[in-house]
């Protein structure tokens, strides 16, 4: 059985590579990849990553220009509540610790989950929160300090 993740993500990639399709035929190419899925599945998913269905009843991303003014676009999510509530950001190993101020942890973790989904972070396997401290876990022995990086980079702290 495959993640909700990875089959969210398959199904974005067929959506940004124009396989605006009729949830039939997304169910199909998401079958062909090794994701089997009901039509409700697909559904939720598609409300999930903010899709639209045009008037010949096929699918695309919500924006035609950029997807990220969408408000469940979990990029941009969590690239908010990184400017927002982050204070600093430390690694180690295969740790990513994360200040933020009091009572935000959670806030931060529940973004940076969203984001785990759709493969924005592709290097962390996922977090723990508590009132001020986010950690994140790298997949890799040594992956703290890339994740480092793609955490400053999206919170736009370098």
């Amino acid at each position: 059985m495959r993640s909700t993740g990875a089959r969210r993500r398959a199904l974005r990639s067929l959506l940004v590579r124009g396989k605006a399709a009729e949830q039939a035929e997304l169910a199909k190419s998401l079958a062909e990849s090794g994701h089997v899925v009901s039509q409700s599945t697909i559904s939720r998913d598609l409300r999930y990553l903010g899709a639209v269905k045009d008037r010949d009843g096929r699918y695309r991303l919500g924006s035609l220009n950029d997807r990220s003014d969408h408000p469940k676009d979990p990029d941009r999510r969590l690239s908010k509540a990184i400017n927002t509530y982050a204070v600093s950001i430390e690694a180690s190993a295969n740790l990513v610790v994360m200040k933020t101020f009091p009572g935000a942890a959670s806030v931060v973790a529940s973004a940076l989950d969203a984001a785990l989904e759709t493969g924005e972070i592709g290097d962390a396997l996922g977090t723990v929160a508590g009132d001020d401290t986010v950690l994140v876990v790298a997949t890799q022995p040594t992956g703290g300090r890339n994740v480092k990086k793609q955490l400053e980079r999206i919170g736009e702290m370098v």
